[in-house]
């Protein structure tokens, strides 16, 4: 069933297609290191638009309405499943680094507030269907994740589908913690932790 293209809609894929657009060009041309890109270039790349057009958008979308207390224990759940996972799967776990903190850190906000935030909050909002809202901010997550795995991390093609259906996978995840708990704060602790023990 397709979704009705309304004037919101038709603006959100416009700065989706700008973010695959003009972050995969940097991630291409750009070679500096992994968190000037990520502490630096990404929250103006990404962000800068997302302000102005927040100034400009009339329909108010609360990304931070639930509650603090349970955002932080929703999100430590999401972290303790990614920690379970990859631990069984990799024997990852926590090396504290304050470079690995930090892009741990500007990554998570940045995504989360794009995608758990505002994609999947406007798509909500707009088609009032919870479940195609997650599955198409996740089929965009994974999408926006091909440009770094291709650019920089050059993954051949079996390894891009995993790490494709992974961002696939951890978007629903924090898109669902998002949801469950109505703050993106939840989305941003899992995330966060998910990268700590992913980029030890």
């Amino acid at each position: 069933m397709a979704l009705p293209m309304t004037k919101n809609l038709k603006r959100l894929l416009f700065y989706f297609v700008y973010i695959l657009l003009v972050w995969g060009s940097f991630r291409f041309f750009a070679r500096l290191p992994e968190v000037v890109d990520e502490l630096w270039f990404k929250p103006v790349i990404w962000l800068t638009p997302l302000i102005w057009w927040r100034f400009s958008f009339p329909k108010k979308l609360d990304f931070f309405d639930g509650g603090l207390l349970p955002a932080i224990l929703w999100g430590l759940a999401g972290g303790l499943v990614y920690f379970v996972i990859l631990r069984s799967l990799t024997g990852a776990g926590f090396v504290f680094s304050i470079n690995t903190t930090g892009v741990a850190l500007a990554t998570a906000v940045v995504e989360e507030l794009v995608f758990s935030g505002f994609i999947l909050g406007l798509l909500v909002a707009e088609t009032k269907k919870e479940n195609v809202s997650l599955g198409l901010t996740a089929l965009g997550f994974a999408l926006i994740h091909l440009p770094i795995n291709l650019f920089v991390f050059h993954l051949p093609v079996v390894a891009l589908a995993g790490a494709f259906l992974l961002a696939f996978f951890v978007a629903l995840i924090n898109g669902f913690l998002r949801l469950r708990s109505n703050n993106v704060l939840s989305a941003i602790l899992a995330h966060f932790i998910y990268l700590v023990i992913v980029l030890s």
